[in-house]
């Protein structure tokens, strides 16, 4: 597993932070509803070089899907966040250009911290 926190990243400008504007003046519109779309539409990407395609961010992922994507040899792969109630996303692909070089890019913020490791306990 690789820690980020020691790996040198830099923010891939051309997809930054993005929020989309809400309507807040319509009345029908359900907070809840208006507060999981602002989280879901926040993005954020990076890149990272690293021989290994999973990098170890510290929260728990379930993979759901894997695709080939137009012009890259390099699958693209998808992931839920597995806490209850969390709805970031992330994909992962290596670069075109760098075969060295991993994209992620996650949608969403988690609304809770980080899981702590699990301990894994031997039988004697």
């Amino acid at each position: 597993m690789i820690n980020l926190e020691k790996k040198s990243a830099f923010v891939d400008s051309s997809q930054h932070h993005i929020s989309s504007s809400m309507d807040d003046d319509d009345p029908s519109r359900d907070v809840s509803h208006v507060k999981k779309r602002a989280m879901k539409n926040s993005r954020f990407a990076f890149r990272t070089k690293s021989d290994e395609d999973i990098l170890d961010d510290g929260y728990r992922w379930r993979k759901y899907g894997q695709k080939v994507v137009k012009g890259n040899p390099n699958p693209r792969s998808y992931y839920k966040c597995t806490f209850t109630g969390c709805c970031v996303r992330k994909q992962v692909e290596r670069a075109f250009q760098d075969a060295k070089s991993v994209i992620t890019t996650y949608e969403g913020k988690h609304n809770h911290h980080i899981p702590t490791q699990r301990r894994c306990h031997t039988s004697t």
